[in-house]
C-alpha cells in the first residue's frame, strides 16, 4: 500500500527502509562488539592465569631468598664465633686445657681434648676486649703479637684489647688466658 500510495506514504516507506538499514548495521555492530568482548574476556582470563603464575613464582622466590638469607646468616655467625676461657692454672687444668706442671716439667696448653663447655662463646664482630682478673697473666693460645694490647687497671686487673681483629683471630678461634 505504501509503495502505491502518495508522496507522504513513499516518504514513510523510505524512512522505514532507512531505519531497517540502521537496525541491520546496529545488529552487525552488536555482533562484532559481542565477538570482541568474548575475545577480551578470553584475553583477561589468560592474563589472570599468567598473573597467578607470576605471583606463585614471586612467592617461591621470596621463600628461597628468605632461606638463603637465613643460611648466610647462620654461616656468617659460624665464621664469626670464637671461644674464650680466662682462668687460673688450677681452673684450666680442671677444664682439661693444661697438662704437666710438676717440679721439673712446665705446664703446657693441651687443645687435643677441648671441652666446649669450658669456653665462653663470643661473636668476634662485637667483642673487642676481655677483662683479666689479675695483673699477671699469660696468653696460652697463639695470638699474633701486635694484634692486641694489654693495659693494667687500677683495681688490680688487666684488660686485653684487640686492635686488629682479623689478625688476632687468624691463627685460632680459641683464646686461652691463664692468670
Amino acid at each position: 500500500k505504501l509503495k502505491d500510495g502518495d508522496a507522504k506514504s513513499k516518504k514513510m516507506l523510505h524512512t522505514i527502509q532507512a531505519l531497517k538499514k540502521q537496525i541491520e548495521e546496529k545488529d552487525k555492530t552488536i555482533v562484532e562488539l559481542t565477538e570482541e568482548l568474548e575475545k577480551r574476556k578470553f584475553d583477561i582470563v589468560t592474563l589472570k592465569s599468567h598473573v597467578d603464575k607470576l605471583n606463585t613464582n614471586v612467592a617461591q622466590l621470596k621463600e628461597e631468598k628468605a632461606e638463603q638469607e637465613k643460611a648466610l646468616e647462620a654461616q656468617s655467625n659460624m665464621l664469626n664465633e670464637a671461644y674464650v676461657v680466662i682462668g687460673s692454672k688450677k681452673e684450666l687444668k680442671a677444664a682439661g686445657l693444661m697438662t704437666g706442671g710438676s717440679l721439673f716439667k712446665k705446664s703446657k696448653l693441651n687443645m687435643s681434648k677441648v671441652n666446649a663447655s669450658a669456653f665462653k662463646k663470643i661473636d668476634i664482630r662485637n667483642v673487642k676486649s676481655f677483662k683479666i682478673p689479675a695483673n699477671r697473666y699469660e696468653i696460652l693460645s697463639q695470638m699474633p703479637s701486635g694484634s692486641y694490647k694489654v693495659s693494667k687497671n687500677d683495681d688490680g686487673t688487666s684488660t686485653l684489647t684487640i686492635t686488629d681483629a682479623t689478625r688476632f683471630w687468624s691463627v685460632t678461634n680459641y683464646l686461652v688466658i691463664k692468670y
